[in-house]
């Protein structure tokens, strides 16, 4: 059966159109499943396709809203297969700052679902983005000027190409407020270092403290202070794994299917726009859980803002969107807004799909060759599992998938959790494995060694131990040259133990960077770390030490931070 042509606006069906349509081709598919065929399927040996690409598209629109689920958020694990992929929910603050924030959440999403994994678990900074990593020769920035989601996703993709990558939140937090007492404020002290000048970062050179000769200037990086003065000085150089093995490209949306597509396959991975009025605020102070209609006669415009959309319901026709307004806005920071609202969201001009495409993807789902059908393979349906998706992951058409399993699909939109399918002409591609580094029995020693002192409350237990010793390279917080020898160590989760013995960091002879800073650990710093001469950067800040800074310190010439 065809789909049947619609109304159009511009050349493209309107979305409202094509829900009915979809709705049409769907209720006709589960009464003749046999004749669910569309105009635009491939036609005989040389594949001619007998429709214009205006109605390919069309389509291709009916295809996906027939196939997939009528209501989708991005952040329910049971409809993502087990993962959040939306991620947190940002505070920009009395700053221009948006397109950095939703760029970034945008990228967060995009590695989280190449990678099957949490978006919560990719950290980048969006300061390091606004302020630093995206600037051009000779430009500045600040909370005033802003930037478009245009320039803000190009920026963001040719700088990772380029290998400006981000650091993560944890080395460049976010503060809106960049004066002294703001940014104090926002790592828990309340009191600057005696002789701290907000806005230069440096001592006012009168009078001495008593940490051995050093002015209070000098405990300012190792307290994780001495970026207090501007907006791109880093408390480290940590970079987020995941997210710097692979590549980042970003395409236009051109219309409302082709959004909900890439939600689909890539979570809250698409940055728009969204033109706030002066009722919007008001309206989910009252009600944080409801749809916003689109501004009220007497509303006014206030500013245009960048924000993620992470889901859609068909049946109640509005998206889901993720502001950087902090969690106190709406519901938790998300909000509903009509698809008919006219406040530019999904406006084409200002619609972007970010994907990220990993170095090492995680494997295809395993399926069993069928016996007596050559090409053809049998796939048991994870519980998130609906058409769209299974075909979209096997690069099958949906026709086709539905085709060759018509006994099986009796509703195009139905999940297919627990059911087994016929997938038949698929490429199953072999994953590139992992280069495993060489293992240094001596690092591993050092490694645990460590570990029994710093991590007290048992957090690496499972990852630092004996049982993968042969992937040390890959434990969190260890990064390691080609050779196997650890360049960087960065373990982080309140472990609540003490600094750890300098005769254990010296087994680690390429040791670069030592950050274990908001670990709650005590002691004090051993002299003895002065022997760590290939050491560059050194952080102890937000634990519980006591003594003063050794003089040892001194001759660590390579020391920068």
């Amino acid at each position: 059966m065809r789909a049947q042509r619609a109304a159009h606006r511009d050349g493209v069906a309107t979305a409202a159109v094509l829900k009915q349509q979809s709705l049409k081709w769907a209720s006709s598919y589960a009464k003749q499943p046999h004749l669910a065929k569309t105009s635009c399927q491939q036609q005989g040996p040389g594949g001619a396709s007998l429709c214009s690409a205006a109605q390919a598209q069309e389509e291709a629109a009916v295809l996906l809203l027939a196939t997939s689920p009528h209501k989708y958020d991005a952040r329910s694990r049971a409809q993502t297969g087990g993962w959040d992929l939306a991620g947190p929910v940002g505070d920009q603050g009395a700053c221009a700052s948006c397109v950095a924030f939703s760029v970034t959440s945008a990228a967060r999403a995009a590695v989280a679902a190449a990678l099957q994994t949490d978006a919560y678990t990719i950290s980048l900074s969006p300061q390091d983005f606004f302020f630093c990593k995206s600037l051009g020769r000779q430009e500045e920035r600040s909370c005033s000027s802003g930037m478009s989601v245009a320039a803000g996703m190009q920026a963001f993709a040719e700088g990772h190409a380029q290998g400006q990558y981000l650091v993560t939140e944890r080395c460049l937090p976010y503060v809106a407020d960049r004066t002294s007492a703001g940014i104090a404020s926002s790592f828990g002290i309340r009191d600057l270092p005696q002789g701290f000048k907000g806005g230069s970062g440096s001592s006012n050179g009168g009078g001495s403290s008593n940490d051995g000769g050093s002015s209070s200037a000098a405990l300012l990086p190792l307290l994780g202070m001495g970026g207090f003065g501007g907006t791109c000085q880093y408390m480290c150089d940590q970079v987020d794994r995941a997210y710097k093995a692979g590549r980042f490209t970003f395409t236009r949306l051109g219309s409302a299917w082709e959004v909900q597509a890439h939600i689909l396959a890539h979570g809250g991975a698409v940055v728009t726009r969204l033109e706030v009025f002066s009722d919007l605020q008001p309206f989910f102070a009252r009600q944080p859980k409801a749809v916003y209609p689109g501004p009220g006669r007497n509303a006014a415009h206030v500013e245009s803002h960048s924000i993620t959309l992470v889901g859609y319901n068909l049946q109640k026709d509005y998206w889901i969107a993720k502001s950087s307004w902090g969690v106190d806005f709406a519901d938790g920071g998300f909000f509903r807004v009509a698809f008919n609202a006219s406040v530019g969201v999904c406006n084409p001009k200002d619609t972007f799909a970010l994907k990220f495409t990993p170095d090492f993807p995680p494997a295809h789902p395993p399926v069993t060759k069928l016996p007596g059908r050559q090409g053809c393979y049998a796939y048991k349906a994870s519980q998130s599992d609906y058409a769209y998706k299974v075909a979209a992951v096997f690069g099958l058409p949906v026709q086709q998938l539905l085709q060759d399993n018509l006994r099986v699909i009796r509703s195009p939109e139905q999940l297919l959790g627990g059911l087994t399918l016929t997938l038949c002409g698929i490429q199953l591609v072999k994953v590139k494995p992992k280069p495993r580094l060489p293992v240094v029995a001596s690092q591993v020693e050092a490694l645990l060694a460590i570990r029994s002192m710093i991590d007290k409350n048992g957090v690496l237990a499972s990852s630092w131990s004996l049982q993968n010793a042969n992937r040390y390279s890959e434990w969190p917080g260890v990064d390691c040259d080609v050779h196997g020898l650890v360049t960087r160590l960065a373990p982080e989760g309140q472990l609540g133990g003490r600094l750890p013995d300098a005769v254990f960091l010296q087994m680690l002879p390429q040791l670069e960077v030592l950050n274990l800073a908001s670990n709650n650990l005590t002691g004090s710093i051993p002299g003895d770390y002065g022997l760590l001469r290939r050491l560059r950067a050194l952080y102890a800040y937000s634990n519980s030490l006591t003594g003063t800074l050794p003089l040892q310190l001194g001759e660590l010439a390579k020391l920068e931070e």
